[in-house]
């Protein structure tokens, strides 16, 4: 009798934990936005051309392997790069990223994928401008940045996306900063939060949402 039960409990235990795996999620959603003091038309060349990223984006400074494919700016940009700084177990990180959509003077949509040895990750975002200028003649320009990926299907990857969502909302938060730097020219920088419990309101496009006109 007390082995049943015993053999009972470890189902039961079982049971709980599979349910609770299968209950996480693979997926995470990060958003945030800077204002800052210039017009969409002075912006938008430094999120439109890849290499223009190098001066604010998070990501080029550790890559060790970085070649651009086919064009440098707009739709079908592309940025493949190693990267072996944030390897885990001493692996190289692989990744690649390409503008697939530009609007001039309104933003981008971006796909990215980085595999890092045996796990891989996708992800789909979108950096859109909206011209906030105040009445007395003044530049704003409204910037947010958008991201939106999952993990592949082996075992570990459900346990990776808490990690994976504080690591991109950090990349999002200092590359904003970075812009706003370096649009204005080394200004103090204030980023707000988007969506998952932040304090901003988004009155800009998601990711998948930005159309040209």
């Amino acid at each position: 009798m007390f082995i049943l039960a015993t053999l009972i409990t470890i189902g039961v235990l079982l049971a709980v934990c599979v349910w609770s795996y299968r209950r996480m999620s693979r997926e995470w959603y990060v958003e945030r936005t800077v204002v800052i003091e210039a017009s969409p038309e002075q912006v938008f060349p430094l999120i439109n051309n890849l290499k223009q990223w190098e001066q604010w984006s998070p990501w080029p400074a550790s890559q060790t392997s970085a070649r651009y494919d086919g064009p440098t700016e707009g739709e079908h940009a592309t940025r493949c790069w190693t990267d072996g700084v944030h390897a885990e177990g001493g692996r190289h990180v692989d990744g690649v990223l390409t503008i697939t959509e530009s609007c001039a003077d309104e933003g981008i949509q971006y796909g990215l994928r980085v595999a890092n040895g045996r796990w891989r990750f996708a992800s789909e975002g979108g950096i859109s401008l909206m011209d906030v200028s105040p009445d007395d003649g003044g530049r704003t320009t409204e910037v947010t940045w958008s991201d939106a990926g999952e993990f592949g299907e082996d075992l570990l990857s459900r346990f990776r996306v808490r990690r994976m969502h504080r690591a991109m909302e950090q990349n999002v938060r200092v590359g904003l900063e970075r812009l706003k730097r370096a649009v204005e020219g080394g200004r103090e920088v204030s980023v707000a939060s988007g969506s998952n419990g932040s304090s901003g309101s988004s009155v800009v496009r998601t990711p998948g949402e930005l159309k040209c006109a």
